[in-house]
């Protein structure tokens, strides 16, 4: 994951250009939903076209932004390989794509610069904690993740 730091240098990088902001959480496990993650990341899609269908002339980079991430997601199968997935971007390509160790709302927005609120929660609830165990026979040290 990105850390508050990265967030923001990237925030400010495309603070000025219009991104496709997209998370998306993993199915659960009913398998009958698996493969959801992807009808709801097209309706999404769809949903943002016909608001840009008015002749708005934010239609046809939203469209290249849009096949980027799709470019990006392809190969994922029914199941997402991560809990979630965070991808950002623009007219010119994808800037950033990443595999989360959370399950984000399922979200798609086309704005000016990055919408990095879901993200921003998830850094909040994904903090690390040290356990260091002492026994009799050493020490273990675990990393572990928790949710605030």
């Amino acid at each position: 994951m990105l850390t508050r730091r990265a967030l923001a240098e990237l925030s400010r990088a495309h603070e000025n250009q219009l991104v496709l902001s997209v998370y998306i959480g993993r199915d659960g496990v009913d398998p009958g939903a698996r493969g959801a993650w992807r009808l709801h990341l097209q309706r999404s899609l769809e949903a943002i076209r016909s608001e840009l269908a008015g002749g708005s002339s934010d239609r046809a980079p939203f469209d290249r932004a849009a096949v980027f991430v799709e470019q990006a997601v392809r190969d994922f199968g029914r199941v997402l390989p991560h809990q979630g997935w965070a991808g950002f971007a623009t007219a010119d390509g994808l800037f950033h794509a990443e595999g989360l160790p959370f399950a984000p709302r399922d979200l798609v927005r086309w704005r000016q610069g990055i919408y990095a609120a879901p993200y921003v929660r998830a850094l909040k609830s994904a903090r690390p904690v040290v356990l260091a165990l002492r026994e009799a026979e050493g020490v273990a040290v675990r990393l572990r993740f928790r949710r605030a």
